[in-house]
């Protein structure tokens, strides 16, 4: 029985474990940057935004600039020696923007006010050793002045912002019997620095250079570590990440482990974004994202993102979240990945998803609003006699059933869609007419011309609605006024060809009808016989409307033109 207990429990502690798996998402990367694009090395290191919006990009073979646009190299050749060492390991900018550069083989700077480079620090110069150190980490205290560096078995070395050694700090021996390999730091006053390291997570006191190994117990092997806020730090530890809280009592620093997470992965890098979102770099299996890490309790199982190939392993090396809302991620073998930060607001529906209710046509060639989350979509195929129409509820993010009766025949038909202040719906079927959808109504009511005119002949582009409430459209060879009731009765149509000023030269091609928002004027973009402004201020006939064209000409600014009639 105990035997039978036992194995219900652990198979119940595995689909547990398999929880946070199931509810994974995946993150897509808006770009990928390699060498085929000009990058250093596909293995990267480290990355930098600068104050000059810059991105800094670390490698194994060199250093790249990237502007947006080109990625610019700096790196040793055969004739000239750049940087102590190509292979770059760590990036950071000081407070006059120089940019600390460092290495497997020591230190370099780029010195912006002079545009040039520097070597700063390397045994060979210093300690007449062969290689190293290699520089892991380099952390600005621009309040002191000092720079501390994190090394590869070198202990961390301690300079002044003007270059000048201060000092080169190892931990005891007899504490800590094993070589340190340090990786990260975070600066936890002017005094005090917090590593992650391969014995696990130590404090560091530069002013008497003492060391102090913290959580021991717990934490054995540290590969990054980051601050949550001004007193809980997380660390990526041997298997999954630590939770800790520190505080400062009497001078020295104290810690209490409050969480340990994602047991079942290994990660060697993290960074938290500037929503909150924690990121997360595996050793082999590209990126684990959680939205909001800083409202999770770590009881729950929470939602994470994933990021990697379907085939082959992913290194992950680094992150860097950027300005403009970006993350960048740097890879051991595939170069730099690029991710928006904020979710996209747009999103992309087209017929070849099958959506039920979804779209008769790729072609929306009329969008009409109807409340602040739902849309009519007028899918005019052009060049053809057919169409559709659509609801979209951008809240829901689906399509909903058409509130009134039309024929499936006629849905294929629709050409154009407008939605006026009265919620009436005005609709264009080919080669039937205009037709509106009353308000409070679910039939078709088809607009006639009481002098006779064909509307089915109307090929509508534009549609707004006057001071008035009377519609306004815009068509391939006319513009139309419908003059509507107190009673939301269609009164009256009118042809603005019937104006003098068209007379000679009937309006063409009307891309575009607008109702000023400040002035009582109607404003039409033709095709090829620029901008006109109908003058509707004498609220007469549309015969008697004062018309105003605009044209392009090469000795006048027509646009500046405009402006000065509107004043």
């Amino acid at each position: 029985m105990f035997k039978k207990t036992l194995y219900i429990f652990i198979l119940l502690l595995c689909f547990c474990g398999l929880e946070v798996l199931c509810q994974s998402k995946t993150l897509i990367p808006k770009q990928n940057l390699t060498i085929s694009d000009g990058l250093a090395h596909n293995g990267v290191t480290s990355i930098l935004e600068d104050s000059r919006g810059f991105l800094w990009v670390g490698t194994y073979d060199g250093l790249n600039r990237y502007d947006g646009y080109d990625l610019k190299v700096y790196k040793n050749t055969l004739d000239r020696d750049v940087l102590v060492s190509n292979r770059i390991r760590s990036l950071a900018e000081d407070d006059k923007s120089n940019i600390w550069i460092g290495t497997d083989e020591g230190i370099s700077m780029y010195n912006y006010s002079e545009e040039k480079y520097l070597n700063v620090y390397s045994n060979k110069t210093n300690n007449k050793r062969e290689r190293g150190p290699i520089v892991r980490d380099i952390n600005i205290n621009n309040n002191s002045g000092l720079v501390v560096c994190a090394t590869e078995g070198d202990g961390v070395l301690v300079l002044k912002n003007d270059q000048t050694f201060v000092g080169q700090y190892i931990p005891d021996p007899n504490e800590i019997r094993k070589n340190v390999l340090f990786f990260e730091s975070v600066q936890l006053d002017d005094d005090f620095y917090i590593f992650s390291s391969s014995v696990g997570l130590l404090t560091f006191n530069v002013r008497n250079g003492q060391f102090k190994k913290v959580l021991g117990a717990n934490i054995s092997q540290s590969t990054s570590v980051l601050k949550m806020d001004e007193n809980t730090l997380l660390a990526t530890i041997s298997n999954g990440i630590a939770i800790c809280k520190f505080s400062k009592i009497k001078g020295d620093y104290s810690f209490d482990l409050q969480h340990i997470a994602l047991e079942d992965y290994q990660f060697n890098s993290s960074l938290i974004d500037v929503l909150g979102n924690l990121w997360l770099g595996t050793f082999n299996d590209g990126i684990i994202h959680v939205e909001n890490i800083k409202t999770q309790d770590f009881i729950k199982p929470f939602e994470t993102l994933r990021f990697k190939p379907k085939t082959g392993i992913l290194r992950s090396s680094c992150f860097s979240s950027v300005t403009n809302g970006s993350c960048w991620f740097g890879t051991f073998s595939d170069g730099l990945f690029k991710f928006d930060i904020k979710e996209n607001p747009f999103d992309k529906y087209s017929v070849g998803m099958g959506l039920d209710l979804g779209l008769q046509s790729n072609h929306i060639a009329h969008i009409a609003p109807i409340d602040s989350n739902r849309v009519y979509l007028g899918n005019r195929i052009f060049g053809s006699n057919s169409g559709g129409i659509d609801i979209f509820n951008t809240q829901t993010k689906s399509f909903e059933k058409l509130p009134f009766n039309i024929s499936k025949k006629d849905i294929e038909n629709v050409g154009a869609v407008y939605v006026d202040s009265k919620k009436n719906v005005w609709i264009k079927l080919v080669n039937k007419g205009l037709y509106r959808v009353k308000v409070g109504t679910t039939n078709l009511e088809k607009i006639t011309d009481s002098d006779g005119g064909d509307f089915s002949k109307i090929n509508p582009r534009s549609f707004t609605e006057d001071n008035n409430g009377n519609i306004w459209i815009g068509c391939l060879n006319d513009v139309y006024k419908i003059t509507i009731g107190k009673n939301n009765e269609v009164k009256n149509i009118e042809s603005l060809n019937s104006n003098p000023f068209f007379k000679d030269n009937n309006l063409s091609l009307v891309r575009y009808v607008y109702k000023d928002p400040l002035y009582d004027f109607i404003w039409l973009g033709a095709d090829s016989d620029g901008l006109f402004r109908v003058d509707l201020r004498n609220k007469g006939a549309v015969r008697d409307f004062k018309v105003f064209q605009f044209v392009n000409d090469e000795k006048t600014n027509y646009l500046f033109l405009v402006i000065l009639l509107l004043l």
